[in-house]
């Protein structure tokens, strides 16, 4: 009688410790720290319409495994292929361009600010694309048909004389919000500079000077203030857009160079974007440009670029978001990680925050402008361009001539204290340019400018200064402008684009 006793309490045993285990809740992964939590409805929804980019092999959170071309590759390859296109050229094109350089920009009552340059990445990409451009014979024969066409219809597209209208305050901007991507206290220009002192086309139509802070957006600024200036000119309405929201879309959507990963974790997350990527988004997704008041933008004052090793492009970020509200996330696009519950596993990704829907900007299309080949006739064009009421997306190399600046002018000689390093390739840079005048107008309203007297008298664009919207804080250069000799241009232009056609939604 005992065993079969012994052998039902066993029994009972098992079955008891059976239903205990089956009870038991099963072993969930515990979501990344600082996620928020959506549900999976919402994670797909967002996936498949494009707000949201999945992070690889979150359920176990590990990194992505996924690996990259090194810069160093990238550019040794784009040197043998610049070298075999323009074999004069050869010998011309250098490889020690720094990974990231940090220097110190002049400012107002001898204060200085640190700037972080853009570097090899930014430059291998920005190269390459500028390097199919120029070697193309239909986009030689499309910048001839545009300036023939821009030519010819000069007198129709100048803007009625500037007393007509007048900029509004930055406040005043539609779409302005609290003034976060202004970085600083407002500046007048001075007196001894172009702004203050003389005219041209675009002048009235300028939306106020922002400030990037210390991240790599500088695309994104540029695009976004020559949008902004082209509206101003068409409607005679003077908009703020979101270059945060742009910077978003460009890195975490649109760029090739971009491996989606966990905050804390190395990646691929270059500072840095190509101009021409954002305009391709925008063009091929009919993107809708939101208005500042959508999403302020972050300049992310105490951001830390780690290397982990030294060889590598991969880099951590770290205090992107401190002294800063609204959505953020340790990475260059700054979108908000979110988590989602599938089974036992999470699955996690960025989200870009929902904008209006029905209310922006479209960009039709762009055209190239900048010919390596011919820069003394692509320089008349970008003129042509500029007399014709046209704001130009330009991306270039910066020297230490960019840096030696007084009263807005660059290439002063007392501003710069190693001659020597005048054209030593610091970063690579995008701007806004604006504006074009020529050495007899500077000299007949300024005789005491700062021009370089070197250069042979005359009225060619190759003697004249290019009016440049830098986003580096009214506090710097004349009130954030910078005046470029048109030599700077032919040595540092990397590509320059010109917006074709605008469309506007609920503005």
């Amino acid at each position: 009688m005992l065993k079969p006793l012994i052998a039902i309490l066993l029994m009972i045993s098992t079955v008891s410790n059976s239903y205990a285990a089956a009870r038991k809740k099963p072993n969930i992964v515990a979501s990344p720290t600082g996620a928020k939590i959506i549900s999976q409805s919402d994670f797909q929804t967002n996936l498949n319409n494009g707000f949201l980019i999945q992070i690889p092999n979150t359920t176990d959170h590990r990194p992505t495994s996924l690996l990259a071309m090194s810069s160093l590759s990238n550019l040794y390859t784009l040197k043998e292929d610049i070298e075999a296109r323009l074999p004069e050229k050869k010998g011309l094109i250098k490889l020690d361009i720094p990974k990231e350089v940090q220097t110190l920009v002049p400012l107002s009552a001898g204060q200085t600010q640190t700037v972080t340059l853009l570097g090899s990445d930014f430059a291998a990409a920005t190269l390459a694309r500028t390097l199919q451009i120029r070697t193309s014979p239909f986009n030689e024969n499309l910048i001839a048909l545009q300036q023939a066409q821009f030519s010819s219809a000069l007198n129709v597209l100048l803007p009625p004389p500037r007393e007509q209208f007048q900029a509004p305050s930055c406040a005043q901007e539609v779409g302005f919000k609290n003034g976060l991507d202004l970085g600083g206290s407002l500046v007048l220009p001075s007196r001894s500079g172009i702004f203050s002192q003389l005219s041209w086309p675009l002048k009235p139509f300028l939306t106020c000077v922002k400030d990037q802070g210390k991240r790599g957006s500088c695309t994104s600024f540029a695009t976004a203030a020559a949008i902004e200036t082209a509206l101003a000119v068409r409607d005679h309405l003077w908009i703020n857009l979101s270059e945060q929201a742009l910077y978003n879309q460009t890195k975490m959507l649109w760029s090739s160079d971009y491996v989606p990963s966990l905050p804390q974790t190395p990646n691929d997350q270059t500072d840095g974007a190509v101009t021409s990527d954002i305009l391709n988004g925008a063009k091929k997704y009919s993107y809708l440009f939101p208005l500042e008041s959508e999403w302020e933008y972050n300049r992310s004052e105490k951001i830390h670029f780690d290397h982990p090793n030294p060889n590598s492009t991969k880099q951590i970020i770290t205090k992107a978001c401190e002294d800063y509200s609204s959505t953020c996330s340790n990475t260059v696009h700054q979108g908000e990680l979110v988590c989602a519950k599938f089974a036992t596993q999470f699955h996690c990704g960025y989200l870009s925050p929902i904008t209006h829907p029905q209310k922006g900007v479209r960009i039709k299309d762009y055209v190239e402008l900048w010919n390596l080949s011919d820069p003394l006739g692509s320089l008349e064009i970008l003129v042509t361009y500029l007399k014709a009421s046209q704001p130009l997306i330009a991306s270039m190399a910066v020297t230490n001539r960019f840096l030696a600046i007084k009263n807005g002018f660059a290439d002063v000689q007392e501003a710069n204290p190693d001659p020597s390093a005048a054209d030593q390739i610091l970063g690579y840079h995008a701007v806004a340019i604006v504006g074009y005048v020529s050495r007899s107008e500077i000299l007949e309203k300024l005789p005491d400018a700062p021009l370089n007297l070197t250069r042979t008298q005359g009225d060619q664009p190759n003697n004249g200064y290019f009016i440049v919207k830098n986003q580096w804080g009214q506090q710097w250069g004349d009130a954030g402008y910078v005046y470029l000799p048109a030599d700077y241009l032919i040595k540092n232009l990397l590509a320059v684009q010109a917006l074709a056609g605008i469309d506007t939604l609920g503005l």
